[in-house]
């Protein structure tokens, strides 16, 4: 059928190859996982290494020595002080996170989000999204959408200070560029307004990148 998407079967580099024998340039990344290229030697290398060592650690009940690398070299890099860091599987796993995160440091449960954006399918980060009604109309009795107010991608620091103060937010989500909602790029300065905003009232801001 027309509709029917590609079936891939390998990919190399920037070129993914389907089951019919087409080649395609993949601008995605695969979604980010293949931004060094997919099967890069080294990302390939490093993964059979790992294998052949340590396949799982029971996630956070047992941290394991990469994993302790990992977070140090994240910290050294992102400076400021980090302590402590989440390593996640998927983009709606990390916003979930994050929404437990601002509740836990603020004792807030509301939430300011944006027109347009996408944060994943599970259902904290479904209901701070607003991309495709497709995505939410079925599951709409189970988001919490009492928790979320939308406002404008871009629209003046002064509705979103208004916001922060009258749902007395937990935090400020947004995505840097609205990717799925049509790679769309803030004003310049917006989002520098949007921490400004969120922590003159005592909220978060978290960037969905």
């Amino acid at each position: 059928a027309g509709e029917d998407p590609p079936v891939w079967a390998r990919a190399l580099g920037a070129n993914v190859w389907t089951v019919d024998g087409n080649r395609f340039v993949d601008l995605l990344g695969g979604f980010g996982v293949a931004s060094a290229g997919h099967r890069n030697p080294a990302v390939v290398r490093a993964l059979e290494l790992q294998m052949a060592r340590l396949v799982h650690g029971l996630g956070d009940a047992f941290p394991s020595d990469r994993r302790i690398e990992l977070a140090s070299a994240l910290a050294r890099l992102l400076g400021g002080g980090l302590t402590q860091s989440i390593f996640c599987s998927s983009g709606s796993e990390a916003v979930e996170v994050a929404i437990k995160t601002a509740v836990m440091a603020t004792g807030r449960h509301s939430f300011v989000v944006f027109h347009g954006g996408y944060h994943g399918l599970s259902i904290g980060a479904l209901s701070a999204s607003h991309y495709r009604s497709s995505f939410r109309d079925p599951f709409t009795p189970l988001l919490s959408t009492d928790m979320f107010t939308f406002l404008p991608y871009g629209c003046a620091a002064e509705d979103v200070a208004a916001a922060v103060r009258a749902t007395h937010a937990a935090a400020v989500l947004v995505e840097p560029i609205q990717a799925r909602g049509g790679v769309r790029v803030p004003p310049a300065g917006w989002l520098q307004s949007l921490a400004r905003v969120a922590h003159e009232h005592g909220a978060l801001l978290v960037e969905d990148e």
